[in-house]
């Protein structure tokens, strides 16, 4: 199943370094008017590039890339227009590509399955587990594993 389309879009605050880079499915504007409430400075479009598809897969790579000028949530500290909106989103979709050709060539290992007194028995483990509130971490380590 193809995973949906949309924009990519840079939005700065005017007088501010800060750079909100977010995608949506809607339009542009509706998100700087959602994005407005609540901002004290006026928000401007910097950039928007439309994306095919695996929209919200190229933004998150786009983030990990800007990852030194990250400040809170979506916003970073760069100077944004749409050619280097292009060549970012340009180089996370190379990459992704790259990734899932890496992803592909590596052997998959199968899971052995599991005979029905070891299913039942891991269902007991987990039954008493969730019923004394305990994570699975929290019981191996009780455990000593």
């Amino acid at each position: 199943m193809p995973k949906p389309g949309g924009t990519i879009y840079a939005i700065g605050a005017e007088g501010s370094s800060w750079v909100k880079i977010g995608c949506t499915r809607s339009t542009v504007a509706q998100r700087v008017q959602t994005l407005q409430t609540g901002q004290p400075l006026p928000l401007q479009v910097l950039a928007r590039v439309a994306v095919e598809s695996d929209v919200a897969r190229i933004e998150r790579q786009v983030h990990t890339f800007l990852a030194q000028e990250k400040g809170l949530g979506e916003w970073f500290a760069v100077h944004m227009d749409t050619a280097t909106l292009e060549a970012l989103i340009v180089r996370a979709v190379q990459y992704i590509t790259e990734d899932d050709a890496r992803k592909a060539q590596r052997p998959r290992r199968k899971r052995p399955r599991l005979s029905r007194p070891h299913r039942e028995l891991g269902e007991r483990i987990r039954q008493e587990r969730r019923r004394l509130g305990m994570s699975q971490a929290h019981l191996a380590h009780v455990i000593g594993i």
